[in-house]
């Protein structure tokens, strides 16, 4: 896994042509990379942080928004909105067991990017 350090001067001025620049892996390079736009979120992840596939699902389990729930040891991360009749789940990961569940929960809008969302 590799940590990136963003430019944000060259990423205000270079915009998406910027970031394609940092991303280097591809099918053929598989790989995670984690973009940094602070020097300290390295202190966070640590200099050997790894990364690894917990589950191989056949819908878009894990978009954005991942928020830690005390509670039950769980990260609530919004999945990918699919239609109206199936609209944005909220994936469950257990860190206890990494196993995978998905809700819904009624009245919850804006799931993606966690902006409004407390788990229960």
């Amino acid at each position: 896994m590799s940590l990136i350090n963003v430019n944000l001067q060259a990423l205000a001025t270079g915009g998406a042509d910027y970031l394609a620049s940092l991303y280097t892996f591809n099918e053929s390079n598989p790989g995670v990379a984690l973009l940094s736009y602070d020097k300290s979120f390295a202190d966070i992840v640590g200099t050997n942080a790894t990364g690894r596939k917990i589950a191989d699902l056949d819908w878009q389990a894990f978009h954005e928004g991942g928020v830690y729930n005390k509670k039950d040891n769980s990260l609530y991360i919004s999945s990918n909105y699919v239609s109206l009749a199936d609209n944005i789940n909220m994936t469950v990961l257990s860190l206890d067991d990494y196993s995978v569940r998905s809700t819904q929960f009624s009245g919850l809008a804006m799931a993606n990017g966690g902006s409004s969302y407390y788990p229960p």
